[in-house]
């Protein structure tokens, strides 16, 4: 009953609006897109590499650097993309071994990027992570303060982790670098 019901007053609204006037005229076709000037077709090869020279986050780092640029610069591609090159002695020492122009290099530091100031850490909130590193990991190695840390400042770390995150992610991002 309902559908016929429906049925008839579209027929009905039909009649009442049969003399809506004229049509408007349909839309042009688009435009074909600009003709682009014919350019000789250039082919080019790119890598990334990640040299995982993260000392405190990468074991033998530091170690490993030398063999890293010599790989670097044995690579033949036109384009080459470095991550993981924290310290700036080994990016100095694969520059070196590329022994490209600094035209033809860009750098781009990613430190710090995306952290909001209202993101860091409130007044004495890593006070117990830095006595923690400092009692038990002040004499580590630096390459091996990161790690010291993880397994010795459990505790500070997980307290941060459910009092302040962003406090402890800001911190984490600079594992490697001295405690500010």
């Amino acid at each position: 009953m309902r559908r016929s019901h429906a049925l008839w007053c579209a027929a009905f609204a039909a009649l009442l609006f049969d003399d809506v006037g004229p049509m408007p005229a349909p839309l042009p076709p688009p435009l074909p897109p600009p003709a682009l000037p014919a350019v000789a077709p250039v082919s080019f090869t790119a890598v990334t590499f990640n040299a995982g020279l993260a000392p405190g986050m990468v074991p033998l780092a530091n170690e490993r650097a030398p063999a890293v640029a010599a790989a670097v610069a044995a690579l033949p591609d036109d384009v080459l993309c470095l991550q993981e090159l924290w310290r700036p002695e080994h990016e100095r020492l694969v520059l070196a071994a590329l022994g490209l122009p600094d035209a033809h290099v860009f750098r781009f530091d990613s430190a710090g990027l995306g952290v909001n100031p209202a993101e860091r850490c409130e007044a004495g909130a890593l006070d117990g992570l830095v006595a923690c590193t400092e009692r038990d990991c002040g004499a580590a190695e630096p390459e091996d303060q990161a790690r010291c840390v993880a397994a010795n400042c459990r505790s500070e770390m997980r307290s941060l982790y459910f009092r302040q995150r962003d406090c402890l992610d800001c911190s984490v991002s600079g594992a490697g670098k001295p405690l500010k």
